[in-house]
């Protein structure tokens, strides 16, 4: 087994655009895991004082573990924010998947998760949610870059719970999404990603969720990189009063160890 090397430490440094804490959800990039623990962990703490008190923590993290076909990842994402006292921001995320790989035939493998977040100002109090699926994955060599692609499909069943009311739902969803990732190792090396999910309920294709997380990642030093991220996420039918699309956007300053 390889030592432990967590990388990369990301160090938010002041250099986001967004009005509010950077809350993009880290993302997986990679489709096989190293032998052995590897990941990535993100801080961010942001304040002002003055005319305007304002407050902001940030804190995401990928954990993987790799051995023989098997890999376990951890994703955990947590933001919080309060501007002249009063809390503006409050969410977590969770997310814990294990992978066999080539378990149905090379290069399609099997996959099972589970799921815990809340968002107090989308009046989530709590979403629950297990599943399985498969995962077709390729990559394509080109010159001095590469594609890798993963295209999987599944489903899950999750319940969520209204913070205003108390209330429950209870939903089967399909899960399918697409992951790209191009590597270009020139000169000037890089990363460009994009990753599509689309989860309609089984019984109700209208009642659906969407997300795509984007991102450029440039190459300034060995250990240093420089990252833009957008993210933008749709509920067809959210709580009562809460809008049905959020977007988001940052640029992240990350060093590798």
């Amino acid at each position: 087994m390889k030592h432990v090397n967590i990388k990369p430490l990301t160090l938010s440094a002041g250099l986001l655009l967004s009005s509010t804490t950077y809350a993009i959800v880290p993302v997986d990039q990679s489709n096989v895991a190293e032998k052995g623990v590897s990941g990535n962990v993100g801080v961010s703490i942001n304040g002002q004082s003055g005319n305007k008190d304002e407050h902001e923590y940030s804190l995401s993290s990928i954990l993987r573990y790799g051995q023989r076909e098997d890999s376990w990842v951890l994703i955990t994402d947590y933001n919080y924010s309060e501007t002249n006292d009063i809390k503006d921001e409050d969410e977590f995320y969770s997310h814990l998947r294990w992978t066999r790989f080539n378990f149905f035939s090379p290069q399609v493998d099997a996959e099972l998760f589970a799921q815990y977040e809340y968002d107090d100002f989308a009046d989530l109090s709590s979403r629950k949610l297990a599943g399985g699926g498969a995962r077709w994955r390729f990559s394509q060599d080109f010159d001095q870059a590469e594609l890798k692609t993963s295209i999987g499909t599944g489903l899950f069943y999750e319940v969520e719970k209204s913070l205003s009311t108390g209330g429950e739902v209870e939903t089967t969803r399909a899960n399918l999404y697409a992951k790209f990732l191009y590597s270009q190792s020139s000169q000037y090396p890089f990363d460009a990603y994009l990753t599509l999910y689309y989860q309609p309920a089984v019984d109700e294709i209208e009642n659906f969720r969407s997300v795509v997380i984007s991102g450029l990642e440039f190459k300034i030093t060995k250990t240093l990189s420089l990252t833009l991220e957008t993210e933008l996420e749709h509920n067809s039918e959210p709580f009562t009063d809460v809008e049905k699309t959020d977007f988001e956007y940052g640029v992240r300053l990350s060093y590798s160890f």
